[in-house]
């Protein structure tokens, strides 16, 4: 085989191998554009997650807010019933102040429960060091 040849027939190998290299190079890029669709995807999901969370827990604040104030206004309303009673019926009056107390004791322990069943605000971990490095305890 000539020289012309042998060079005519290294850059036909060449051409073929560039050819394959070029198909598999377009596949990992379809791939890859595959991937950013479906993380631009799961990106878009979570910021709406996110959102409704949010105004879940903005709304379960408000809805806490209102039980917390009509509760502690029953003993007001309670106390006003008692003294525009008068003292026409003791045992009614008597009746009144136990519902009262057992009131106030509801409270409290509604209060201690939802003390004790809420969960400690997470803590932000360290920052990592600007080097690299593992931060050390």
């Amino acid at each position: 085989m000539s020289e012309a040849q042998s060079v005519i027939t290294a850059l036909a190998m060449f051409r073929s191998d560039l050819s394959r290299i070029e198909r598999k190079v377009d596949k990992v890029l379809i791939g890859l554009g595959i991937i950013y669709q479906e993380q631009h995807e799961m990106s878009k999901e979570l910021d709406t997650a996110i959102s409704d969370l949010t105004a879940e827990v903005t709304n379960l604040q408000s809805v806490d807010a209102s039980a917390i104030a009509v509760i502690k206004g029953i003993p007001k309303l309670i106390e006003d019933a008692i003294a525009s009673a008068k003292g026409d019926d003791a045992a009614a009056v008597a009746a009144v102040r136990d519902a009262l107390e057992k009131v106030r004791a509801s409270d409290t322990e509604l209060s201690a429960a939802v003390v004790a069943n809420t969960p400690a605000a997470p803590t932000e971990p360290a920052p990592a060091p600007a080097d690299g490095s593992t931060p050390t305890a």
